[in-house]
């Protein structure tokens, strides 16, 4: 819903298994791309429970961490995400 806004969402399997990705999004297919790091060589995100997000900014930033389900739809979670770029277009 915030494409046409500047926002991005790709997803990152970390780990063995990659191979089980495709089955998975069979099952729950996405709109976004699926980036695979099978031997970790991408690591440094401290990823200690499932799910995690991590808002990077365009800079390559991490600007925001969220561990656990979050409900990315709702008109809160929309207006934090927009206050979060207004302030990252702000400071670049």
């Amino acid at each position: 819903a915030m494409a046409g806004e500047g926002l991005e969402i790709l997803a990152v399997h970390a780990g063995p298994g990659g191979d089980k990705v495709g089955a998975f999004l069979e099952q729950a297919p996405v709109t976004f791309p699926i980036l695979l790091d099978e031997d970790l060589s991408h690591g440094g995100w401290q990823v200690m429970a499932l799910p995690t997000a991590v808002l990077v900014d365009p800079a390559g930033r991490r600007v925001y961490r969220a561990v656990g389900a979050r409900d990315w739809d709702t008109p809160a979670m929309k207006t934090f995400l927009r206050d979060l770029m207004a302030a990252g277009s702000d400071a670049g």
